[in-house]
């Protein structure tokens, strides 16, 4: 069984893919509206003998919150992905731990695809729950985002086994994140997951 895929899904599980236990046998599921992601997902369970089944839906969004003092409904196009698999697989994924280099890589990979959010530019912007813009000094960021700080955790140490120096921080709505800024830090993080330096 390929180990690298099993790190990558056991990265995108921990991010925001989830297992369906409401029928007889359990689901490896994901629903995005990034196509590439779902897509890769569904390759990684082919590579563990799976069958992914893909299927699209729309789906409205109607928020409360105010984005600049404006509420927002959109609808965006979401491609869901699903796979019947057995018990085994499920605790084979669940205790799972990525020991080499390359298993690492590919956990990575995996919940950043799933959690992860990066910036490149001179100056850019973040909103605050408010609404309110604020400028951020940072030039390069990379963001893992989690509730639980434990998920985090591994991340911050599987960064530091690769000389990538993070911190982790206490967000609003019980929401962490951890994060990293230098450039050279920035840039070394995408050579590990996609094997070049496309995203400088």
């Amino acid at each position: 069984m390929d180990t690298h895929a099993l790190a990558y899904l056991k990265g995108v599980l921990d991010g925001d893919g989830y297992i369906d236990r409401s029928r007889h046998n359990p689901r490896l599921c994901l629903t995005a509206t990034n196509k590439g992601f779902v897509q890769r997902f569904a390759s990684m369970l082919k590579f563990l003998g799976l069958v992914p089944r893909l299927t699209e839906k729309r789906e409205r969004h109607n928020h409360k919150k105010h984005i600049r003092f404006q509420k927002y409904d959109f609808e965006c196009a979401l491609l869901c992905c699903r796979a019947t698999c057995s018990p085994e697989v499920i605790d084979l994924l669940k205790n799972f731990e990525p020991l080499t280099d390359l298993e690492k890589r590919y956990y990575l990979k995996g919940f950043y695809d799933s959690e992860g959010s990066s910036c490149s530019s001179q100056n850019f912007t973040i909103w605050k729950t408010t609404g309110h813009k604020v400028k951020n000094g940072h030039k390069h960021e990379v963001r893992f985002t989690n509730k639980d700080v434990r998920k985090l955790q591994r991340i911050h140490e599987i960064l530091n086994h690769f000389g990538i120096n993070s911190k982790i921080y206490n967000s609003t709505h019980y929401v962490s994140y951890l994060a990293f800024y230098k450039k050279e830090h920035y840039l070394k993080f995408f050579e590990l997951i996609w094997g070049d330096s496309k995203h400088e």
